[in-house]
């Protein structure tokens, strides 16, 4: 929610009518593990939406029983922009206020917008230790040395 707010208090600044949208989302197994930060099992995802407060049910496929999808409840933001510009559409629609029993007249609608939906490539850490051409057990003995050589009262055992 805090980045939908972000995104409205940006369009409202800019005098774009901006709002809040609460519903449902379903998300699929793949979808909600990457979401909830690259789990292995849907089952964990679950678990960390639950234990983050979020509101979820499950769909499970006939038959089979197998989770088809989570169902999560979620916060998106929505902006009054232009069409024309963005959805190919004709250039004779009349510039007009939002008219609910006829949003196909008027050259600007509502669009969903979700800053927080992304979707995360999870990539292994570099092996820092092994690119950089380091030996922690050489450089151990060379400071075990350097130690024996300069230190005085130094209980080797320490070492």
């Amino acid at each position: 929610m805090d980045q939908a707010s972000l995104l409205i208090a940006m369009y409202r600044h800019c005098g774009i009518p901006a709002r809040y949208v609460v519903g449902t989302v379903e998300l699929t197994p793949e979808q909600a593990r990457n979401w909830a930060g690259g789990f292995d099992r849907v089952e964990d995802a679950a678990l960390a939406y639950m234990y983050g407060g979020i509101p979820l049910s499950q769909s499970f496929a006939a038959g089979g029983g197998k989770l088809r999808a989570l169902r999560i409840e979620h916060v998106w933001a929505e902006a009054w922009l232009s069409r024309d510009r963005y959805m190919g559409a004709a250039e004779n629609y009349p510039p007009c206020d939002y008219d609910p029993a006829a949003p196909h007249k008027c050259a600007r609608a509502w669009f969903a917008l979700d800053p927080s939906f992304k979707e995360y490539d999870i990539i292994a850490p570099p092996d820092i230790v092994s690119d950089m051409g380091f030996d922690p057990e050489t450089t151990a003995q060379q400071i075990a040395v350097g130690a024996k050589s300069s230190c005085v009262f130094v209980d080797e055992s320490h070492i």
